[in-house]
């Protein structure tokens, strides 16, 4: 049975530096090769990812070590550079530790964003995708073990795991900014080889707009002790049936750099909702 609370008590008093008496409401998580949304705000403070209990250090190219305080435009964030996942070996149940951590701190929203692939052709490589809902195709699940609060924690409902009104309002934000995103359901697929062909058909089949290796265990955590999500794809490759070239970790990085700015700002421009 996992019970975070010593962790979680420990790795608080890790971070207390970073925290001031000015509240922090929103949790940054980012994708692969997202990290440099923060570039887009400034800086508060930082420490390194194993410095924190209980947290995994990501050690996949393209994710940041470091967890701190960003302000965007006067609204503070508590920011996770980077992420581990399932592929590198790590129990499920550790995947959601970030989020438990900002909730311990009294974040209420988290947004989470990550890198995904397009699974049907009307998506575009450069279009980020709003995600409405997530099929679970992992075999695992974050919340196998964890010693909750409550029945309601034992068996969260996850009907509107994704705020429908956050998901609405980024939508909308971002035909106001000129930022192409549309609305659509994750796959959370364990990785680390990308879908073959087959797979890819059967994902679209079963409803599924874009696959991707996270964001899952993060929602899930988020859900069973009550964070609003507001989970962010950014589309960086079209797979297999429609995909042009041969597909490499490098290429997903290099064209998530590409949409940092827009994330950014449709992030910074989301703040003051997601912190009402």
């Amino acid at each position: 049975m996992f019970d975070f609370k010593d962790e979680l008590r420990v790795a608080v008093k890790a971070i207390s530096s970073l925290l001031s008496d000015t509240p922090t409401k929103v949790a940054l998580i980012s994708g692969s090769g997202l990290g440099g949304v923060i570039d887009e705000a400034v800086l508060v403070s930082s420490v390194d990812y194993g410095r924190i209990p209980g947290l995994p250090v990501p050690a996949v190219p393209g994710h940041g070590r470091k967890v701190g305080i960003a302000e965007f435009g006067g609204c503070r964030v508590l920011f996770f550079g980077g992420r581990a996942h399932l592929y590198e070996g790590h129990p499920t149940q550790r995947l959601g530790m970030a989020v438990r951590i900002a909730a311990a701190v009294g974040v209420d929203t988290l947004v989470i964003t990550c890198a995904a692939g397009a699974l049907k052709p009307g998506i575009a490589v450069g279009n980020i995708v709003v995600i409405r809902d997530h099929i679970n195709l992992s075999g695992a699940n974050p919340l196998i073990g964890v010693k909750p609060e409550s029945d309601e924690q034992r068996f969260p409902d996850t009907s509107k795991l994704y705020d429908p009104e956050l998901a609405a309002a980024a939508r909308e934000k971002a035909d106001e900014l000129g930022i192409a995103a549309g609305e659509g359901v994750y796959a959370w697929v364990s990785g680390p080889s990308y879908e073959t062909p087959a797979e890819v058909r059967m994902l679209s089949a079963m409803g599924a707009d874009v696959a991707g290796m996270s964001l899952v265990p993060e929602s899930l955590t988020a859900a069973q002790i009550g964070l609003r999500v507001l989970a962010l794809a950014c589309v960086t490759n079209a797979h297999c049936d429609h995909q042009e070239a041969e597909l490499t970790h490098d290429e997903v990085l290099e064209r998530a750099d590409s949409m940092v700015t827009s994330l950014g700002r449709l992030i910074k421009e989301m703040l003051p909702i997601l912190s009402d």
